[in-house]
């Protein structure tokens, strides 16, 4: 089922129902992804980064990335969701990214075991996950450190290996889970974005309490 508070996550606004109470919400670009067939991978970037990609893609090229910030009373920040736009128009009709090679299936999501999302393209995707090492991580972490806030961090990186392509990554709400991805196209019936639902708004029942990321856990 596609989630009802799609558009919401596109926009700044305040007093936003989430799963901790009302939340101010901050809409902010984190960078570029280069896509050289236009294909998309949403994963977890540390751990399986090579997933099949999502079965429509975008025209070839460079696209920006932007994330959902949501500000809780207090110190608690969290990524509610990322997005790649491919254009300004306003989405006025969503539909569930399908992967490739799954047809009709209504599973959609990746699962997050690091506490963190991303996007990526195919042709970065085997050779990042060929190179999962320590400078690697090391690259990931120091960008993701200089932006930290209690909790939540993205990073912008190239993938070694590879002719200047990069991925983006950003921590994924509240922490580990499934989380879904969704096409959202204009009044013209072009894509507009692709954003991925973390689950921190829409939702009641879901505790707030903070959780360290994965990075933060030495």
């Amino acid at each position: 089922m596609t989630p009802s508070w799609l558009s919401t996550l596109l926009s700044n606004a305040a007093g936003v129902e989430s799963n901790g109470g009302p939340v101010r919400l901050e809409v902010r670009d984190i960078g570029e992804l280069k896509l050289p067939s236009g294909r998309v991978i949403a994963c977890d970037p540390v751990v399986e980064p090579d997933l099949r990609p999502f079965a429509l893609s975008l025209p070839p090229g460079t696209w920006p990335v932007g994330i959902t910030i949501a500000h809780f009373p207090g110190a608690d920040q969290r990524i509610a969701g990322a997005w790649i736009r491919a254009s300004r128009s306003l989405p006025v009709r969503w539909e569930p990214a399908r992967i490739a090679g799954m047809g009709d299936s209504p599973d959609t999501a990746y699962g997050v075991d690091s506490g963190t999302g991303g996007f990526v393209s195919p042709e970065a995707a085997a050779s990042l996950a060929a190179r999962l090492d320590d400078a690697f991580m090391d690259a990931l972490t120091a960008q993701m450190d200089s932006v930290y806030v209690h909790t939540r961090s993205w990073a912008v990186v190239p993938v070694p290996g590879t002719d200047g392509l990069n991925v983006v990554a950003f921590s994924s709400g509240f922490g580990d889970g499934a989380y879904g991805s969704y096409w959202g196209y204009d009044d013209a019936g072009t894509i507009a974005c692709l954003p991925t639902d973390f689950g921190v708004i829409g939702r009641g029942g879901r505790d707030s309490t903070p959780a360290r990321p994965w990075w933060k856990l030495w």
